[in-house]
């Protein structure tokens, strides 16, 4: 999926829930998206997170700068690391860190994992900033082929199969 229609949705959703582009950013939402690559065979996740989300996160990491260079960028991304988790056969799957971007009001950090073939069964841990904020949405896409699964996780709710 293209960032663009991917930032189309996290948009969307923030949206729909509200009229105030304002009162959408309080409201708490990352969204992370799961495609199976079968000509590649590797499962592509990308995770977009609000920058002011990302800047809360950095200051109570111990960075209140509020700068997004390229090593805090690496900060988010080994927490993401811990606070996102695809386990299969009861087994966490290790993804490998792809790299981070900033592009409009987002931070978008990519995972892959190189795999033979799409497992049966994906139980996805994520609890991305719930520490931060109680009311923290985060919303999990699996894309295999046309088909689209959705979870939502939040603080009462952090673990879902696909």
């Amino acid at each position: 999926m293209h960032r663009r229609t991917f930032l189309a949705y996290a948009g969307g959703a923030c949206l729909c829930s509200t009229t105030s582009a304002l009162w959408a950013h309080q409201l708490r939402f990352s969204l992370t998206e799961i495609v199976w690559r079968p000509h590649h065979r590797s499962l592509e996740v990308t995770h977009a997170l609000h920058l002011d989300d990302a800047l809360t996160l950095l200051a109570t990491l111990g960075d209140p700068q509020g700068d997004l260079d390229l090593a805090t960028q690496a900060r988010v991304l080994l927490y993401t690391e811990s606070h996102f988790e695809i386990v299969t056969q009861g087994r966490p799957l290790a993804l490998d860190p792809v790299g981070t971007q900033i592009e409009d009001d987002y931070l978008w950090i990519y995972q892959e994992r190189i795999l033979p073939e799409l497992p049966e069964a994906l139980q996805v841990n994520c609890t991305l900033l719930h520490e931060l904020f109680d009311d923290q949405e985060n919303q999990v896409n699996l894309r295999v082929g046309e088909k689209v699964q959705t979870r939502r996780f939040n603080t009462m709710n952090s673990v879902a199969v696909f």
